[in-house]
């Protein structure tokens, strides 16, 4: 914290070291966004740690003392990559190496690099960086009270919610949309006759089965064969039409929640795609939008037909 000069920061941040960081550093500013992912790279204990670029975020007093406390102090005895056009940096780097197009233009060290005459167009660039950085005045992070606190109060709040805590009230509108969109209502006018018809066929395989069984002992006694051709017809054609009808009434549930969930997953699409990145993507966790799109889909295809 010290080294990565966040200690400021944190009279800065609304709860100190307890204030929730949204999903990107939403609530953070560029330079603290920086220094928190440094500060991150340190405690991680990695042999190898790739820089891209912090200290361009950085104001040039910010920038010296990570330079020489961090990057060639606290990490000189891990492997640093730091991609970087600033010349300070450069002139502590062990080594420098200058890539164009893909390709390695330069390797070795910077006294070097600024004597060689085969890269004009990089001494060029170097002395306009040069240039620009001595002309530049150096910026301190500094906030005012006022707007401190002005913040402190807008952020008083958690920055995202869980989504569990969330009570949705599911209304009759809602039910009516669900049933009543895609022309489904067609589909379920035609159930209420399938459910009938399969009511009745399950209905009368059991009693032509119990009769059977019942006229089977009567005629064991008067030694007839009574009506078995019949009672077998009736024991095969009712199972048969109650398979019949049911696969039916299962096609049309399938084929009414399919068009449903593709319905569904549509709008859900171009609501996501359309909705202001500031207020929704920057304050929504993207794990909450792949669950809606992978948990919520999967109880529309399953849990909802049955």
């Amino acid at each position: 914290m010290k080294i990565c000069q966040l200690i400021p920061d944190l009279d800065i941040l609304p709860f100190g070291d307890q204030t929730e960081i949204g999903e990107k550093g939403i609530n953070l500013s560029g330079g603290q966004k920086a220094r928190i992912s440094i500060a991150r790279a340190i405690y991680a204990e990695k042999e190898i740690i790739l820089l891209d670029d912090p200290l361009a975020a950085l104001d040039s007093t910010i920038k010296a003392k990570i330079l020489e406390q961090v990057i060639c102090g606290k990490l000189k005895n891990k492997t640093r990559i730091l991609v970087t056009h600033d010349t300070n940096a450069l002139q502590k780097a062990d080594r420098v190496i200058v890539m164009a197009k893909g390709k390695i233009q330069y390797f070795g060290e910077y006294s070097q690099l600024k004597n060689n005459t085969n890269l004009n167009f990089i001494n060029e660039i170097l002395s306009k960086i040069e240039h620009e950085n001595e002309n530049s005045p150096e910026v301190t992070q500094t906030q005012d009270p006022l707007k401190l606190k002005e913040n402190k109060e807008i952020l008083k709040d958690k920055l995202t919610k869980d989504e569990n805590d969330e009570v949705i009230t599911v209304g009759w509108n809602t039910h009516k949309q669900y049933f009543l969109s895609e022309g489904s209502w067609i589909i379920y006018l035609l159930l209420i006759p399938c459910y009938i018809i399969i009511s009745y066929l399950m209905i009368y395989t059991t009693y032509y089965q119990a009769k059977w069984v019942e006229d089977h002992q009567l005629n064991l006694k008067h030694e007839d064969q009574g009506n078995f051709w019949f009672y077998f017809l009736m024991a095969l054609l009712y199972p048969v039409s109650y398979c019949f009808m049911f696969a039916i009434e299962s096609l049309m549930i399938a084929f009414s929640s399919l068009k449903k969930s593709k319905t569904i997953q549509e709008r859900m699409i171009n609501r996501v795609l359309k909705a202001p990145i500031n207020l929704y993507f920057d304050r929504t966790p993207s794990g909450i939008i792949i669950n809606r799109f992978s948990n919520d889909i999967n109880e529309i295809d399953s849990a909802l037909p049955k």
